[in-house]
């Protein structure tokens, strides 16, 4: 067997998953998830108020019955009284029900398994489709690894050719969501989160700027991105067939790094004047680092601009320009002042601030006010 759900790198995972299609359609009443597993997923979006009927599609009786192991931190998720359980495949489920659904959630194992790989085709993206309401949202898992960047591509390019609006989120080191609908996916700008759902995320360190931060890219900048190409259907097998010959190859790395040039826009404009910085400090926290520069400095000048700037240049290694931002603010102690003297060779120093010799960039990046 293979690990399909975990307490520890996968609760990130396991919680977004059941928290960004209800964030973007917080008034939905009837949810499907297909794929128990440790059922953190569908206790999460147990924690959202407006889920009148919760539908579980779970193929394998065995995982049913090993899900109670997960009960202290899925919230007990069977037992709530809103859960409908069918043992059944996802697929053969869709193909048979008449419901339709706000939110669908698919969190199937990965594509170089035959059964699940025929849950990232073409013909399932449109099932799902068939089912989802007109405003209703479809989240689907996956992985970054285990695929090759063509096959990565294949795989979003088939999502985009079924869902007219997309977005791409990395919710771990080694997992993306995609998101699709029939209309706009554009969050409200300051919905007051219910406090079990605000509770839930706090598990994994997500705030609303977290989860924001997790953004990779959009309908317009995937389709640059994927370029065009073949689609993975059932007849052609592209994952099913493709994906084992990468089982064992690192390509996570590779992946990532090819992720960084989408292109990105971020449209604060509503979310508030800090809200450049706010977005910025969270990027921080999860690495993107390009992304966190760019924000911090179309920010107003300023204490709060000049210390993130710091920030982000001690994460680069940059210690010179990091204590001088700092010393500007006014924020950075003695010592670092004379640490940096320690650090005077200028190789170890950043251009300055919109200096016109610094190295243009690969993607372009677009902020929206």
């Amino acid at each position: 067997g293979k690990v399909d759900a975990s307490t520890g790198k996968d609760m990130s995972t396991q919680i977004l998953s059941g928290h960004i299609g209800m964030l973007l359609r917080p008034d939905a009443r009837n949810v499907l998830v297909i794929g128990l597993a440790s059922g953190v997923t569908v206790g999460s979006v147990e924690q959202w108020p407006s889920v009148r009927h919760l539908v579980v599609a779970e193929i394998s009786p065995a995982v049913v019955r090993s899900e109670r192991w997960f009960d202290p931190f899925n919230h007990d998720a069977l037992h709530d009284p809103r859960v409908h359980l069918v043992i059944d495949d996802g697929r053969h489920y869709l193909n048979v029900t008449h419901r339709s659904f706000q939110v669908v959630i698919s969190e199937p194992s990965n594509p170089w398994e035959s059964g699940p790989a025929r849950l990232f085709t073409r013909q399932f993206f449109a099932l799902v489709r068939a089912h989802l309401r007109p405003d209703g949202v479809y989240v689907q898992w996956v992985p970054l690894y285990g695929l090759s960047t063509s096959l990565l591509k294949a795989e979003v390019r088939t999502f985009l050719s079924v869902f007219p609006h997309v977005v791409m989120l990395k919710v771990s080191a080694g997992d993306l969501l995609l998101v699709g609908g029939r209309q706009p996916l554009v969050p409200r700008a300051h919905p007051p989160l219910p406090s079990a759902v605000s509770a839930d995320l706090a598990r994994v360190h997500s705030s609303r700027w977290d989860l924001l931060a997790r953004f990779v890219g959009s309908t317009s900048g995937l389709r640059v991105w994927v370029g065009p190409g073949r689609f993975n259907t059932d007849d052609n097998g592209l994952l099913e067939f493709g994906a084992p010959r990468y089982l064992l190859v690192p390509t996570l790395e590779a992946n990532i790094h090819s992720l960084r040039r989408i292109p990105w826009r971020a449209g604060l404009a509503r979310w508030g004047k800090d809200a450049p910085l706010r977005l910025a400090r969270a990027l921080l926290r999860h690495g993107a680092l390009r992304r966190a520069a760019f924000l911090a400095r179309r920010a107003p000048p300023g204490a709060a601009s000049w210390t993130l700037e710091g920030d982000i240049a001690a994460r680069r290694r940059y210690w010179v320009t990091a204590a001088n931002l700092w010393r500007r603010a006014g924020t950075a102690p003695a010592e670092l002042h004379l640490a940096a003297l320690e650090f005077s060779d200028p190789r170890c120093s950043a251009p300055p601030r919109h200096s016109p010799t610094s190295p243009p960039m690969a993607t372009p990046l677009t902020i929206i006010t």
